[in-house]
């Protein structure tokens, strides 16, 4: 016979009276996601699984699909400790009928443009790492993890500069008179990364939206016109400067030829550095290496900018006269530890 007075009876009674609670509240514990790999209950299927692969496509994209028991539930991508990508997005479908199941989706570009900061050279493999999260509205939701790869072609090269060094001398004697002044408030910054080129390689794009050299590079933009030349942001592929225009190199300097020559182009933010035409700086075969310097709010220098322009085949007059604007009276800075 059942006996409520004895402890161990209490306790099933409690218990009993629990479950029935839970029951009638229809209350479900909460689980971790799980990818969605099949449409018998949804009209998406996940493209991206643990331990695939996403192969670059200049055109196409592909699926990350996931279950979750909650309508809160986000997702991150990341590389080593660099978020690349993260969204809450809005279920798509929800299955009421008791396992409160809510089905999600993420179409992500195989042209990795929706990886802002990924870091991946030419042909090369990098491991992107998921976090599915069930619920952001919990104290401590239960999370999925899964990783993939990205296998990139040799159209595009991206390189994340999230380590610089920052200009620690104080301004020279005659800093007042330079504009491009050592003793600014905002400092220059610099970073030297590393990625490979191919002969087909069109693009190598440089973020430094991580780093203090996004502030430099902005600062060296003030003032600036759509198409300007910047002569502030000093950029050198390999051993060779390149030159860096504002936004756009459609209104750029008439002596930059768009369709062959090795330029970049500096974004409104300052976040985002672009060279074009990158396989010009490639070697006739194979594979390249390339070394980019990128330093911000720091002159070029009459002599560089010079030799520069003359390389680009720019006349005697134009390169003399826009070397005098870029001229440096403070020489090279000092430079801080990286951070």
């Amino acid at each position: 016979m059942f006996n409520s007075n004895s402890k161990i009876g209490r306790l099933a009674l409690v218990g009993a009276v629990l479950m029935m609670v839970t029951a009638a509240a229809g209350v479900a514990f909460a689980a971790a996601p799980t990818v969605d790999t099949e449409t018998a209950d949804t009209s998406q299927e996940s493209d991206l699984t643990d331990g695939g692969t996403q192969t670059y496509n200049a055109t196409t994209s592909s699926n990350l699909s996931w279950i979750a028991d909650s309508n809160n539930s986000k997702v991150v991508v990341e590389q080593n400790s660099t978020t690349l990508f993260t969204a809450t997005p809005d279920h798509y479908d929800h299955n009421a009928s008791g396992n409160e199941d809510y089905y999600y989706n993420v179409s992500l570009a195989d042209d990795g443009s929706d990886y802002s900061g990924i870091d991946v050279g030419a042909n090369e493999n990098v491991t992107l790492n998921v976090t599915l999260i069930n619920n952001t509205e919990a104290n401590d939701p239960d999370e999925t993890n899964l990783t993939f790869t990205f296998a990139n072609g040799d159209e595009m090269a991206w390189i994340n500069a999230d380590t610089t060094k920052t200009e620690s001398s104080v301004g020279g004697i005659l800093s007042t008179l330079n504009v491009f002044s050592s003793g600014d408030s905002v400092p220059a910054a610099q970073s030297e990364e590393s990625t490979t080129i191919t002969n087909n390689t069109d693009t190598v794009e440089v973020s430094v939206a991580s780093s203090n050299l996004s502030d430099a590079l902005s600062e060296s933009t003030t003032d600036k016109s759509e198409g300007a030349l910047i002569l502030s942001a000093p950029t050198m592929a390999g051993d060779s400067y390149l030159p860096v225009v504002y936004q756009s190199a459609s209104d750029g300097p008439e002596w930059i030829d768009t369709d062959e020559d090795a330029y970049a182009v500096l974004s409104e933010d300052g976040s985002t550095l672009t060279v074009n035409n990158a396989d010009a700086l490639a070697d006739d075969s194979g594979t390249t290496e390339l070394d980019m310097t990128v330093t911000g709010n720091e002159a070029l220098g009459f002599r560089n900018t010079f030799s520069m322009l003359r390389s680009y085949d720019a006349g005697y007059g134009a390169a003399a006269s826009t070397a005098a604007t870029a001229v440096d009276l403070n020489g090279e800075p000092e430079w801080d530890e990286e951070a």
